[in-house]
């Protein structure tokens, strides 16, 4: 279907090669790689994550900046979500690519949910996930003037789940800052679909890419649940 079509079952890697130059107004994406890494590193364990967790499989993902760079309009923007260790190496990254990259990250103060650290005797729990605001050519901000820290309460997971579900108005937020009802936003890490389904919802047209078939599945459902009625009837 309408839906299916749009989200590419693959390695995203493999799959950017294959778009073509300038045609993506916003990438909004959340790689798993790296995030296991960074809370080993730091003292902290994250959500189980059927992806290879490894230096190699991140700098591997890292690799696609130059393809990102392509895909995008020559004014565009790109929002990346990473472990806080990697945020050094991330700005190299997307500089050396093209990118305007700011120095003031996004970050995503889910606070409201469990602060957690594996090491509670010697660290702070962590309620943040961090992101690369980057910039491509002179787009402009459509919501100006907003902070730089969102603030949305984190889906809850059952304590077996592998899925790291994003909630959709953390994505929500972004797309209506960065772009307007028509434009496309891409997300080359699918997961659980939040990113497809916030752009869905809001009138914005989206592509994606997902490795794992059952995480592909299920985003696909998300995502049809949260198009306008006034959309299901175009989608037919």
């Amino acid at each position: 279907g309408f839906i299916e079509e749009k989200i590419n079952l693959g390695d995203s890697v493999e799959f950017i090669k294959t778009l073509p130059d300038g045609f993506i107004n916003a990438v909004i994406t959340d790689p798993p790689f790296g995030i296991n890494y960074d809370n080993r590193k730091s003292g902290t364990a994250g959500s189980l994550t059927d992806y290879e967790d490894s230096e190699q499989s991140y700098e591997r993902l890292l690799s696609m900046a130059p393809d990102l760079f392509r895909v995008i309009k020559p004014d565009g923007w790109l929002i990346w979500f990473m472990g806080i260790s990697w945020y050094e190496r991330c700005k190299t990254v997307f500089r050396d690519a093209g990118f305007i990259v700011d120095e003031i990250p996004v970050i995503w103060d889910r606070s409201d949910g469990r602060a957690f650290t594996t090491r509670p005797d010697r660290y702070f729990g962590r309620v943040y996930d961090v992101a690369l605001h980057c910039i491509k050519g002179n787009p402009e901000i459509i919501q100006r003037s907003k902070p730089n820290i969102i603030r949305v309460p984190p889906v809850g997971n059952s304590e077996r789940e592998t899925l790291v579900e994003r909630p959709v108005e953390l994505y929500a937020e972004l797309i209506r800052r960065l772009t307007v009802p028509g434009e496309l936003v891409a997300d080359f890490f699918v997961g659980s679909g939040s990113c497809p389904a916030a752009a869905a919802s809001l009138g914005r047209d989206f592509i994606g890419s997902e490795l794992d078939p059952e995480r592909r599945a299920y985003a696909i459902k998300k995502i049809k649940a949260h198009i306008p009625e006034s959309y299901n009837a175009k989608a037919r």
